[in-house]
């Protein structure tokens, strides 16, 4: 019996330059306010502003929540599992970048 693999993209259209508000943020992860407070809190994500009332975040900050979520579903991990796991993969690849640039 052959088994079909269907892979699944999935992508949005977004303007790089315009901050998301934590309200668009939590709409396009679907996660609560809370989770985003927690990660801000875990120091996975950063906002731009500091007033919690008025956060609002750079673009770039949709593909780390959605790689967060990722780990969470995945490796069922809660947040602060997640959190050091981005973390740990950010000093991998900025180790990786280094032995690269020495390499050249």
């Amino acid at each position: 019996m052959k088994k079909n693999i269907v892979k699944v993209y999935e992508g949005i259209l977004m303007e790089e330059d315009k901050p998301l508000s934590i309200r668009k943020l939590s709409e396009r992860c679907m996660i609560s306010k809370v989770e985003i407070e927690e990660l801000v809190y875990e120091g996975v994500i950063e906002p731009l502003k500091v007033q919690e009332e008025s956060w609002s975040f750079a673009s770039e900050t949709l593909w780390r929540v959605r790689k967060v979520q990722r780990l969470r579903r995945d490796l069922d991990l809660n947040i602060p599992g997640a959190a050091l796991t981005i973390q740990l993969l950010d000093r991998i690849e900025e180790l990786e970048n280094m032995i690269k640039r020495s390499t050249e």
